[in-house]
């Protein structure tokens, strides 16, 4: 079995000391509640979540959570395994089976039962006295413990009464009622524009002490409606919202929600809770405005202006705010701090990309390194200038604090009770800075020595792993995360961190924000998918590039992402963009394998058209794309003019070739025949166009033409007559494994290459005409006759269509270099060969 950090344990590390036929004892952990599946995920594999009874929740793969879902006391290991493997569609053994549960799911306190009977023996081992050692009581299971969680949490509202408001308050989120809400929030926002005094509010507020108390205490109001917001929001999705209370998010006093039941609710519904403060923020707006302007206290206006700053301001996804949890479910990425690590270890010159970032989807990882990069320097400044000034903000805080002990006892002497609960106030706000960084550093401390504890085990297992590389063992794990226990909602859990040996398995999963939210975790695992089957590890099977090294990111080579990489030397890789990966998925078409040879005709029953120049460029194309041998024959036997569009031509021509065929024996003797293209390497055997021959050759010569050029070559591109009667053409019709007909814009054009399918049609090469490729050649806009009705009716009748643009350099009637092309017509010849590559599987082979 795989364990978290890639290593191997032997076989008999994991048998259950237990009739397999006999009841397992296992059962899921009292309290454990199944969330269900995350989604609209931004992992390529589905993630199961599950909650604790402490709260606690962990994210699993789809094998763990079937395993978990399958536990019965009742039950036996075989049974179990076997419902496991139905589910999964892969055998899981029973010795898996009992891996799974006793490694990776009782460690995480998920289930409930005996344990191996190898730690059973491992527990008794003798001491050095020789008496048996006592079994040390079982490890807790584990939390998260995130640096930038909220700490000092305290309740407000109970789990209990919560739900009750929140369904009251939920259908303020009918969809008519949000947007009437909204434009009446904008239109009296565009009232006080016209009717406020903010400067006069602002100095009536600064000298009136009763005026800056209510101040606060509205401020205060609206930071708990905000939060009524997201518990009503997840409440109308169908989740179910636990607590409201407070405590302090990095230097500051902030309120949350418990809304870590919305994971399981869609993508559209966590959006939806992520911005409900934020909307009931908007409703107390209204409420605020109409009361300035219906009583023209100073109060309500600055509390408008701050509450708007305050709602900008949550929408800053640097840290656990609103935009931060917005930006991880569109993402469906929601442990976006514990990706830092593994995005920044990917971008590093010559490094592998790290598990936790290849297993993201293509546009979720462009979200998650796009958001490390905005979000990394703005963290590192930050937290610069908190170390820079710690010493004067301290200083400062605490000078602060005895005079406002001052105030607050002087006050208290004279009987003013405002005053005193200003300065209470005050004193309480500037001590929760001050157990802010108390509990910073703390925290700091603990990670440092999880890391440093993490480090000497993980050489002390890199030892022991070593000893026992010669024993069998089997594979198959499954990934799993713990997510920190519930906390805030205006800042909102992150998931789970990875499992990888650098990082421990319950980083950044605490919530905290000024309001802080869910505390969730998520199946992104440093292991793969496990296999459930049972596999031999020690063969060379073992050194496989995908077992061994991570999947490198491919590297962009135009655009704006280029320019970044080149930039950056290579330190920031955004990707290819949609353009470069469509055209690598054609050009894999392209390179699609042939077996033996593969004969390709290109016809026209009209001369003009460009027949020849699309022989060129198909054969060119394929010839610069592919490894293999390929060959063009001008096999017109009007003057045909092929070689002189590649190359110098050949003194030597195809009657040259029939003459000594006997004695061509080898691909150098071969070569002596053909010239060659210097930019695509394509080979042309040119046609005899000495006047003075007086006879064409016929069918069986370009049989026995076609027949030694597949000794030597993989495509074989053949450009005829016109004339379909011709015995010839009719002939290498005969020897063709697919058609390309090309014609132009036209309705003469299409008549006659519709006359050309009927007429294979009627003569039994139905087959052919199924899978030709349409060349509709030259095109030009607002020149010919429209296309539409072309292209839908050769659709119908044969493979593919493809339509290429008029080219100023396909028109000279010379030697043509593919690099002189428009890149669109680069890209439509690209396409071109791949639809012709499409159909390499076609009619017979031959070698």
């Amino acid at each position: 079995m795989s364990t978290t950090d890639g290593g191997f344990v032997t076989q008999t590390e994991h048998l259950i000391d237990m009739d397999a036929s006999a009841p397992t004892g296992w059962r899921a952990a009292n309290g454990l509640q199944h969330l269900g599946l995350v989604q609209g995920s931004g992992l390529t594999q589905p993630t199961y979540l599950v909650r604790r009874s402490d709260g606690q929740v962990v994210q699993l793969s789809a094998l763990l959570h079937l395993v978990l879902v399958h536990l019965d006391p009742d039950r036996s290991g075989r049974a179990v395994a076997a419902a496991v493997s139905d589910g999964y569609g892969r055998q899981l053994s029973e010795d898996g089976l009992a891996y799974l549960v006793t490694n990776r799911l009782q460690p995480l306190g998920l289930v409930d039962g005996p344990r191996r009977a190898v730690e059973a023996e491992r527990d008794r081992a003798p001491r050095g006295d020789g008496s048996d050692a006592a079994a040390p009581a079982p490890a807790p299971a584990p939390t998260a413990a995130p640096l930038l969680a909220l700490s000092l949490r305290g309740v407000i509202l109970p789990a209990r009464v919560v739900p009750v408001l929140a369904r009251v308050l939920s259908p303020l989120f009918w969809p008519p009622v949000v947007v009437l809400s909204l434009l009446a929030v904008v239109a009296l926002d565009v009232r006080l524009l016209g009717a406020g005094d903010l400067t006069g509010s602002l100095t009536a507020v600064m000298t009136t002490p009763a005026l800056m108390l209510g101040l606060f205490v509205v401020l205060t109001a609206a930071g708990l409606v905000h939060e009524t917001g997201h518990a009503a929001a997840c409440a109308y999705g169908g989740g179910r919202p636990g607590a409201i209370g407070f405590g302090v998010y990095l230097l500051f006093p902030a309120f949350y929600t418990d809304v870590t039941d919305s994971y399981r609710l869609s993508r559209a519904a966590r959006v939806r809770t992520d911005l409900g403060g934020l909307y009931f923020n908007a409703l107390t707006l209204a409420g605020l405005a109409l009361a300035y302007l219906s009583t023209g206290q100073p109060v309500w206006l600055l509390a408008v202006l701050l509450l708007h700053i305050e709602m900008v301001q949550q929408l800053v996804p640097a840290v656990r705010l609103d935009g931060y949890y917005v930006l991880a479910d569109l993402a469906g990425v929601p442990d976006l701090f514990a990706r830092v690590g593994p995005v920044l270890r990917s971008i590093r010159p010559s490094a592998q990309t790290d598990p936790r970032v290849s297993e993201l989807r293509p546009a979720a990882r462009r979200t998650v390194i796009a958001w490390v990069a905005f979000v990394v320097p703005t963290l590192l400044a930050g937290t610069a200038w908190l170390l820079w000034n710690l010493p004067l903000i301290v200083g400062t805080n605490l000078r602060a604090i005895g005079a406002q002990a001052s105030q607050w006892a002087t006050a208290r002497a004279e009987g003013d009770l405002v005053l005193v609960a200003i300065a209470s106030v005050a004193m309480v706000l500037l001590v929760v800075p001050l157990l802010g960084i108390g509990v910073m550093i703390v925290r700091l401390g603990q990670v440092l020595a999880r890391l440093f504890t993490s480090r000497i085990s993980m050489n002390s297992m890199a030892i022991r792993s070593s000893a026992a590389s010669s024993r069998p063992s089997t594979t198959g794990a499954s990934s799993s995360r713990v997510a920190p226990t519930e906390t805030p909602k205006e800042n909102r859990m992150t998931a789970p961190p990875s499992t990888s040996s650098d990082s421990s398995p319950l980083d950044e999963f605490s919530p905290a924000r000024t309001e802080a939210r869910r505390p969730a975790a998520r199946s992104a695992s440093a292991d793969p998918e496990p296999e459930a089957s049972e596999l031999p590890i020690l063969t060379a099977d073992a050194f496989r590039d995908e077992l061994i090294l991570p999947k490198a990111a491919p590297v962009p080579s135009t655009g704006w992402r280029r320019a970044v990489y080149r930039a950056t030397a290579g330190t920031l890789n955004p990707g290819l963009g949609p353009a470069e990966r469509q055209r690598i998925a054609i050009q894999a078409r392209l390179c699609a394998p042939i077996r033996g040879s593969h004969r390709i005709v290109v016809m026209s029953r009209k001369g003009g058209v460009g027949k020849t120049t699309t022989t060129f460029a198909l054969g060119s194309t394929f010839a610069a794309l592919r490894g293999d041998r390929v060959v063009a024959v001008d096999a017109n036997p009007d003057a045909g003019n092929l070689a002189h569009r590649v190359a110098e031509p050949n003194r030597r021509t195809i009657t040259d070739v029939l003459l000594d065929r006997d004695a061509i024996s080898t691909y150098a003797q071969l070569r002596e025949y053909t010239s060659q293209a210097g930019e695509s390497r394509l080979e042309v055997l040119a046609s005899d166009d000495d006047p003075r021959i007086g006879m064409a050759l016929g069918r069986e010569d370009y049989h026995h033409l076609i027949s030694l050029l597949d000794r030597f070559y993989n495509l074989i591109v053949l450009d005829t007559g016109t004339g379909i009667l011709d015995s010839a053409n009719q002939g290498l019709l005969t020897e063709a494994d697919q058609l390309v007909l090309v014609l132009r814009a036209g309705i003469d054009g299409g008549r006659a290459a519709a006359l050309t399918l009927d007429w294979l049609d009627q003569h039994d090469d139905a087959e052919l005409v199924a899978n030709a490729v349409v060349v509709i050649n030259a095109v030009r806009k607002g020149v010919g006759a429209p296309i539409g009705p072309m292209v839908e009716h050769f659709t119908r009748r044969c493979r593919r269509v493809v339509t290429i643009p008029w080219d100023p350099a396909l028109e000279v009637g010379a030697q043509t270099h593919l690099s002189a092309l428009h890149p669109s017509t680069r890209d439509s010849l690209v396409e071109m060969a791949a639809a012709v590559a499409d159909g390499f599987d076609t009619r017979g082979t031959h070698s």
